[in-house]
């Protein structure tokens, strides 16, 4: 649903629903002895060093649904001012069965997300740029255990300066608010959690 309030001020309302089937899953199998052996016998065994091995069948056995809502709206108060929010709730289920394990996690996706946005011109050549957003704690499980995502909230800002028409000089500053935060992670656990940390930089663009 989309609504231009007026000429200023426009509201955008989605609601959706989605469907998932064949997703997927994992099946414990049984403890073997590696090289030999039954198990658990095979631990008493002093011949030779004895490895445990534990299978696991991957297949697509489980399905699944999601649905929420997406809330935005634009503003412009001033010619030279435009605000933006936006905001977003998702609930997931994954159906499971008692010996079968879903892969893909119901908590992997935040379940609340907020964005604000500001954009001033003061002048012509002159920018201001603010971001903050949040979103929620989510969760996942991989081969190393069950990892969680703390829920943040973060801000970016630009400062941007226009001595000539062609050369913009700009200061700016990323992830603010936290010194590092988690936004992802590995489902095999080969690589350390996603993090990104905090930035200030200057930019220079010449353009020709």
């Amino acid at each position: 649903y989309k609504w231009q309030v007026q000429r200023t001020l426009s509201l955008d309302l989605a609601l959706f629903y989605n469907d998932y089937q064949s997703l997927r899953t994992a099946t414990q199998g049984d403890i073997s002895c590696y090289p030999s052996g039954v198990y658990p016998y095979c631990l008493f065994s002093a011949d030779r060093a004895i490895s445990l091995v534990m299978t696991r069948d991957l297949g697509n056995e489980t399905s699944g649904y999601s649905k929420g809502l997406e809330l935005a709206t634009d503003w412009r108060p001033f010619p030279n001012w435009r605000l933006q929010a936006s905001y977003s709730y998702l609930q997931t289920h994954i159906a499971e069965e008692p010996d079968i394990y879903a892969v893909d996690d119901e908590r992997t996706s935040p379940g609340n997300q907020l964005s604000l946005r500001s954009w001033l011109n003061p002048r012509p050549d002159l920018d201001l740029d603010l971001w903050l957003r949040f979103s929620d704690e989510s969760e996942t499980h991989g081969l190393l255990g069950s990892v969680t995502i703390d829920a943040y909230w973060e801000l970016d800002a630009r400062i941007a300066w226009r001595p000539k028409p062609r050369l913009e000089l700009a200061l700016v500053g990323q992830n603010l608010l936290n010194d590092a935060h988690i936004e992802g992670y590995s489902e095999l656990g080969d690589i350390p959690l996603t993090s990104l940390e905090r930035s200030v930089y200057l930019k220079m663009r010449l353009e020709f």
